[in-house]
């Protein structure tokens, strides 16, 4: 009776854990400092994974700023800083393959904008792209939902 017990209680928290898993959802920033702008795209080797949407982002010299995770379930929030740059996050909706969540920036503190920015994102659509900071020489943020 023991032994029947103890399987029971591994499959049951495997299936918990896998649940869990099933309402978690995860997004990478990849800070990115950008500068000459409309000069033709030099990518370094460290950010050839984001080449597409450095390329189009009409800068010509780039440098990685950081690249960090976050990991949340439905109604939960969460922050990244990336220099005086806090992005703040809160998922509204998990679910596999799909989430959608509220991202809010804050400048040393102060919010960017009203409100947050809103978003909902499918497994393997492009990343979201958002330039903060000086137009000349501006902090690019690119989110990736996983």
């Amino acid at each position: 009776m023991r032994a029947n017990g103890t399987i029971f209680l591994a499959v049951f928290a495997a299936g918990l854990l896998y649940a869990a898993s099933l309402s978690a959802a995860t997004i990478e920033v990849q800070a990115v400092t950008a500068s000459s702008p409309g000069g033709a795209a030099t990518i370094p080797d460290d950010l050839a994974k984001y080449k597409q949407p450095l390329q189009n982002s009409g800068y010509g010299h780039f440098a990685s700023a950081g690249n960090q995770s976050v990991t949340l379930g439905a109604g939960k929030k969460g922050s990244l800083r990336f220099g005086s740059y806090d992005v703040e996050f809160s998922i509204t909706v998990c679910a596999p393959g799909k989430c959608a969540f509220e991202v809010m920036i804050k400048d040393g503190g102060k919010p960017i904008a009203d409100r947050p920015m809103a978003y909902e994102k499918s497994a393997g659509s492009p990343p979201i792209i958002i330039k903060l900071g000086d137009p000349k020489a501006p902090t690019i943020l690119i989110l990736t939902p996983k």
